[in-house]
């Protein structure tokens, strides 16, 4: 399994919603090689989340015009591009688990609490791989 996640990792394209300068950095570590990382610009972000080539989305709660939650429920309701199965991970730093629900319910696949690490983040990506999921669309 370790050489077809190596090849996985390598071959995703992620978008990276995160003022952390290590976040960017981490992922890479992991072994991605494929990263778009945004600090500040939304609209230039929407534009990479809603382009095709992103297969991956790892946000923070990062821009105050558009909490996390809305934009995960942006994505599921269509108005970030076509895929509103985009995979997508949210870091958080609060270990409420209202915090925890909330972007679960928004639509996030998976919450990381943060700090981050290349085992934890490794790990959850090739159990992310290894899931088949089955989702309803509502309206």
């Amino acid at each position: 399994m370790n050489d077809k996640l190596d090849a996985a990792l390598r071959a995703t394209n992620v978008v990276i919603l995160s003022d952390d300068k290590s976040t960017g950095t981490t992922f890479r570590n992991v072994g991605f090689r494929n990263l778009e990382v945004f600090r500040t610009d939304l609209e230039i972000a929407q534009t990479a989340i809603s382009d095709e080539k992103c297969d991956l989305l790892v946000l923070e709660t990062i821009f105050d015009e558009e909490p996390t939650m809305a934009i995960i429920r942006s994505i599921r309701q269509g108005e970030y591009g076509e895929n509103i199965f985009l995979p997508i991970i949210s870091l958080i730093s609060d270990t409420d688990k209202k915090a925890i629900g909330a972007n679960i319910n928004a639509g996030a696949d998976d919450v990381v609490i943060k700090p981050l690490s290349v085992k934890l983040i490794h790990d959850r990506i090739g159990g992310f791989m290894k899931r088949k999921i089955r989702y309803s669309v509502t309206p």
